[in-house]
């Protein structure tokens, strides 16, 4: 229950607080059971139980995004009951989905008068959901460019009808060098001239760089 009391003081008192969820609330025993820990998910298959979702929720995020690398380690049936999960503990999960019909590219959240728009988006999965679930998480593929139109697309259209701040999300891949791969700017500048406000990437393992930077917009 306390493990986020040394950084409290940062989560409290936000306009609209999100989180980047890096795996599964799939139920105890539900994950693959690769070097398991009390009837969860291990480093291998990632499976957390629900209290860690709980809080989550007591500690005030209103979102979280969802699209990484590791949503389908408990397979669909995980992540229909991961979305369950979090929104049973008060928060939005962004980027993955249970029905086709439900799909969206953004989820929106009004705080103080102010609307944000955020994108959950993953440029790898390390198991694929196959065809019939395809729809399930928004994905990013590195070596289609269509996706990156796209994607760019939702976000000028979310400036336009619905958001006064647009923050994207990526889990990207190929991240443990210290250093921002030329793939990964080129994404960022693009998605930021589109009318970005903001470019999170949401998979190192340790701190990389970040830069401030004046769009187009």
């Amino acid at each position: 229950d306390d493990m986020l009391n040394p950084v409290s003081s940062y989560l409290s008192h936000q306009g609209c607080l999100v989180g980047s969820m890096n795996g599964t609330f799939a139920g105890e025993g539900k994950g693959r059971q690769n070097r398991s820990e009390f009837g969860y998910g291990g480093s291998k298959y990632y499976n957390a139980p629900d209290d860690f979702a709980n809080m989550l929720g007591d500690y005030g995020f209103d979102m979280l995004a969802m699209a990484n690398y590791h949503t389908y380690d408990s397979n669909y049936s995980g992540l229909c009951q991961t979305k369950k999960t979090v929104i049973q503990n008060g928060m939005v999960p962004v980027g993955i989905f249970e029905e086709e019909e439900d799909v969206c590219e953004y989820e929106t959240k009004d705080f103080g008068g102010i609307s944000a728009a955020v994108f959950s988006y993953t440029e790898a999965l390390k198991f694929k959901p196959g065809e019939e679930n395809d729809f399930s998480v928004n994905q990013l593929f590195r070596s289609q460019e269509e996706y990156l139109k796209k994607l760019c697309k939702a976000v000028k259209q979310s400036k336009k009808l619905d958001a006064n701040v647009a923050v994207v999300y990526i889990y990207f891949s190929n991240t443990r060098t210290g250093t921002v791969s030329s793939r990964q700017k080129e994404v960022a500048h693009q998605l930021l001239d589109a009318g970005a406000d903001i470019v999170v990437g949401t998979n190192p393992d340790i701190i990389e760089p970040m830069e401030i930077r004046k769009s187009k917009t």
